[in-house]
């Protein structure tokens, strides 16, 4: 694959690969619980999770990186890129906000991803936010 995408983050300061798992076909990503016994996310509040997971450009051009959420996540999710100056501020939703700094989409470079959660529209404490994620990756032009 041109793009991969990894949930061992090694010695990143903020790793929470925990709640990222990888099949051969998909990634997966869930807050319900992870190691130190935490059972998801709270309730009216918003949360911001860094280093989830990372993609590494593996072709042969720099990239345009940018995510879609479907399923209703777009009330109440963000992804974020972890690099430099860029963070919890910086949006990747929607084409509009397409990130390609070079040294953090060019070629073997790796963008690490956050997620924040916004719960405080949430009408129940026990309901899951459901839905997906879709990378896209467009090649720049030289």
């Amino acid at each position: 694959a041109y793009l991969s995408f990894d949930t061992d983050l090694g010695n990143s300061p903020d790793n929470n690969y925990e709640y990222a798992s990888i099949t051969e076909d998909e990634m997966e990503i869930a807050f319900g619980s992870n190691d130190a016994g935490g059972q998801g996310v709270n309730p009216n509040s918003v949360n911001y999770f860094d280093d989830v997971f990372a993609l590494t450009n593996q072709g042969t051009e720099p990239l345009s990186i940018w995510v879609e959420l479907g399923g209703g996540l777009d009330d109440h999710l963000d992804v974020y890129p972890i690099a430099g100056n860029y963070g919890r501020d910086d949006s990747l939703v929607g084409e509009s906000n397409a990130f390609s700094a070079s040294w953090a989409t060019g070629v073997g470079s790796t963008l690490r991803i956050g997620i924040m959660i916004d719960t405080t529209d949430v009408d129940s404490e026990n309901e899951a936010l459901e839905g997906s994620i879709t990378v896209h990756a467009e090649a720049l032009d030289s």
